[in-house]
């Protein structure tokens, strides 16, 4: 199908003529293929760079909705890459967090895993927290998020 495809591409550039112009597509096109550039090396990421602010609680804000970070990043400016169906979290050239996008408003997504480790550092977070387990990213998530209370 590909080949079909390809020979009846050709054919046509080499019949049909570019408009406002009597030069033919195939020769329209091999003048502008020398001025295009090869592709880079690396991948291109199509997604939105935001620059945050890692709040008290440990949670960014992209757009209307929060996601949670590692705990100690708290204070700390990092970037967030805001693809389509997910959001990576980086500092310092690493990622230290992943959630799925939401495309609702004014959600908080949460992973249990941030706030474990200051958890049992004497930070009281309350016990009526439910949780579930995200088979895709494989971490906890809260379902019901208060307000975490310092001692």
């Amino acid at each position: 199908m590909n080949d079909f495809l390809l020979e009846w591409c050709i054919k046509e550039a080499e019949r049909k003529t570019v408009p406002y112009t009597k030069e033919k597509v195939a020769e329209m096109w091999a003048k502008e293929k020398k001025y295009l550039h090869h592709l880079p090396e690396q991948r291109f990421e199509a997604c939105k760079l935001v620059s945050c602010q890692v709040n008290k609680t440990s949670l960014i804000s992209i757009e209307t909705n929060r996601y949670s970070v590692p705990y100690g990043y708290v204070g700390k400016t990092v970037w967030a890459n805001f693809f389509v169906n997910r959001v990576i979290v980086v500092a310092q050239n690493q990622v230290i967090a992943e959630h799925l996008r939401s495309n609702e408003r004014n959600q908080l997504i949460t992973v249990l895993d941030h706030y474990l480790e200051e958890y049992l550092n004497n930070i009281q977070v309350p016990l009526n927290i439910y949780t579930h387990r995200d088979s895709m990213i494989g971490s906890t998530h809260f379902l019901q998020f208060p307000h975490i209370y310092f001692k």
